[in-house]
């Protein structure tokens, strides 16, 4: 298995599916291209972790702990301020 993850706040999903908001985002840092969806889950915060993978991830074994991903956007917003 070649897996990871990256952890997305429900918070800010929910935020940016407001009807009428619009948001502009450019991913600066992230997966590489090919990465494949695995599975999802939420944790007791509100954070939403996706395990996904790709080739380029270090090989892990099944019990292994699957390392994270840290996704960094940056935002430009057009709309409607809150």
């Amino acid at each position: 298995m070649r897996y990871k993850y990256i952890k997305y706040s429900l918070d800010f999903l929910v935020k940016n599916c407001i009807e009428g908001k619009e948001s502009h985002f450019k991913c600066i840092v992230g997966l590489p291209e090919g990465t494949k969806f695995i599975r999802f889950g939420h944790d007791h915060m509100g954070n939403l972790s996706i395990i996904v993978e790709h080739e380029s991830f270090p090989e892990i074994k099944e019990y292994d702990e699957i390392s994270e991903v840290n996704v960094l956007f940056n935002e430009i917003y057009f709309g409607d301020e809150e």
